[in-house]
């Protein structure tokens, strides 16, 4: 956070001629601009991170089992390791194991998660309601003949949410939300 430091300054009031000194607080950047390095347990080969609707930070990780989790803040301002949930497991048996992720904050405020599977097909869970631990059942947004190997989710110009993927013929083609 920013410090309150006291600063003497010279002025010279209105009506007349006599400067004379003050001492005000001043707003300046902290001495150490980042913070060190801390460890949130769990061992990922990929993380991806998004601002949720309420200011936290919620995280989706991958570990070398394909499985995927989430963590996220408990409060706005995270300064230490306690300040963050454990990594809960959010892939399911019936899910598969995943490859790559996609968050994106919705038009009603609700964190979207969409993932591919190790076969190329994208499922999608949000948060139900927004802000909250519960999340939708995994859903397919729709089957692809060619599996896909990369993706990415955004907001479009209307507010919907658009999905972008790549298949391994490198064919790029999108999925955009109606409602």
């Amino acid at each position: 956070p920013d410090q309150i430091v006291q600063v003497q300054k010279t002025i010279t009031p209105p009506g007349t001629s006599t400067p004379i000194v003050v001492t005000v607080d001043v707003l300046v950047p902290p001495a150490k601009m980042w913070s060190d390095w801390l460890q949130i347990p769990g061992g990922l080969v990929s993380i991806s991170a998004i601002r949720q609707a309420d200011g936290t930070i919620a995280l989706f990780g991958i570990n070398s089992a394909a499985n995927l989790y989430r963590c996220q803040q408990n409060k706005a301002q995270a300064l230490k390791v306690a300040d963050w949930t454990g990594w809960v497991q959010i892939d399911t048996p019936g899910t598969g194991g995943f490859a790559v992720m996609a968050p994106v904050v919705g038009p009603l405020g609700a964190t979207n998660l969409f993932a591919l599977t190790k076969g190329g097909q994208a499922l999608h869970t949000r948060q139900k309601p927004a802000g909250t631990d519960s999340w939708t059942p995994w859903a397919m947004t729709e089957y692809s003949r060619v599996g896909k190997y990369t993706l990415a989710a955004g907001i479009e110009g209307d507010g919907d949410i658009m999905l972008v993927a790549s298949d391994q013929q490198h064919v790029h083609s999108f999925n955009a939300q109606y409602d």
